[in-house]
């Protein structure tokens, strides 16, 4: 079987938010008890060769620590390169096992950089961890805050 490689991939995690009332430029919609499974991940996977960038998106993509955990072990046991990752986040959630998930990604796209292509990288240019402070969000102050705690616990 033919695999594919993505220069870019969003994967929409669920469809649940945290953010109440929903924020009025959402265009997810109301939110919903939905998330992927892993027997998507795992079918994913068996037509995959390489993902560039990968983009986890919701509802709010913090509230779905298990399923990047689990996409993360899969990149692992299948072997697939991964070279950057984004989430955007509203930031109402702090978490150290949120901290620790993206170190863990940290690693494993050092290892794909370092191993698959010859040369090491600055891994600092390829995990981002967004979180919306605008206009349009409320809880800003919380929001303002779990960034400065998630900039502490990821330095370096």
């Amino acid at each position: 079987m033919k695999k594919i490689t993505f220069d870019s991939l969003t994967v929409e995690l669920g469809r649940n938010c945290n953010m109440i009332p929903q924020c009025n430029h959402c265009f997810r919609g109301d939110a919903q008890n939905i998330k992927i499974t892993p027997q998507i991940i795992d079918e994913f996977f068996e037509q995959t060769e390489m993902i560039g960038s990968l983009f986890f998106a919701g509802g709010e993509p913090t509230l779905y620590v298990d399923e990047m955990r689990y996409f993360l072990q899969q990149l692992y046991k299948c072997g697939i390169p991964l070279l950057d990752l984004s989430i955007i986040s509203n930031g109402l959630i702090f978490s150290d096992e949120i901290v620790d998930l993206i170190k863990d990604y940290s690693k494993m796209i050092k290892y794909c950089c370092e191993t698959g292509f010859g040369h090491p990288v600055d891994i600092t240019h390829y995990v981002v961890l967004g979180i919306s402070i605008d206009r349009y969000h409320n809880n800003k102050a919380e929001a303002e805050a779990n960034l400065l705690k998630y900039r502490s616990a990821l330095e370096g």
